[in-house]
């Protein structure tokens, strides 16, 4: 189902691009258009692959109300031999997490933790991910992705996040991870520049005021930590923040 494309050479890479393609089709069948975002999104924009993705993150925008489950279980409705749904590993959480099953064609055996691809499936608000319109999402290696401004935030709210995990070391050491994938964004100068032009940080048109109070917030506090940003975030969020 879907076209399989030949991005990049890596072949986990390769892999989780046709996962991609085969959730993308799913919910285009269900007239519901998406975004990836995270760490998969800034390697379909260009990040060099330091850290393999070992998921892939996907922003429905349903026409009607929906929620997540909803979505995990109307997808793994629509082909159960290649999805799964399965009980979250923390016993204080009902919801269900939704996997891809890898089959020999997808990699070697162990190529994915348990021969499967976890798929987070969010809705707008959820993270504070806004609802883009279809217009601003951006097609990268025939993939729908999240805006190249509005990614950024998204993982600077990462960042941010994670930083403050002290008591979770797994998480907190994901900080490190998610400040590289800011700073390798800063380098991309074409998509900086896409961004400028095309005005892509949406503002109060699409961001709510928290989280854009809480962006400026954060990327005070990322050129804080990380001098000769600024100039850069600022290029790109049309907002200068030397305040």
């Amino acid at each position: 189902m879907g076209s399989r494309f030949t991005f990049p050479s890596d072949l986990r890479m390769r892999t989780l691009h046709n996962i991609s393609n085969d959730v993308v089709t799913i919910l285009k069948g269900m007239h519901f258009h998406c975004a990836i975002f995270g760490s998969f999104a800034c390697s379909l924009y260009g990040v060099p692959v330091l850290r393999q993705p070992n998921d892939i993150d996907i922003l429905v925008l349903p026409p009607r109300p929906a929620t997540t489950e909803s979505l995990k279980r109307a997808i793994f409705d629509h082909d159960n031999e290649r999805f799964g749904l399965e009980p979250s590993l923390n016993p204080d959480c009902q919801h269900k997490i939704l996997y891809y099953r890898l089959k020999a064609k997808d990699g070697p055996h162990g190529f994915f933790a348990g021969n499967k691809c976890k798929i987070d499936i969010v809705v707008p608000g959820v993270m504070e991910l806004p609802r883009i319109n279809s217009s601003h999402i951006k097609w990268l290696h025939d993939l729908p992705v999240l805006p190249f401004s509005i990614l950024v935030l998204q993982k600077l709210q990462g960042w941010d996040d994670h930083r403050q995990m002290l008591s979770n070391h797994k998480k907190y050491a994901k900080a490190a991870t998610d400040a590289r994938d800011v700073q390798h964004l800063l380098t991309l100068e074409n998509q900086i520049k896409s961004s400028q032009s095309a005005q892509c940080w949406l503002g109060k048109e699409v961001l709510t005021k928290e989280f854009v109070e809480s962006s400026e917030r954060r990327v005070q506090l990322f050129c804080q930590s990380y001098p000769g940003t600024q100039d850069l975030l600022s290029r790109i969020l049309g907002t200068n923040f030397d305040h």
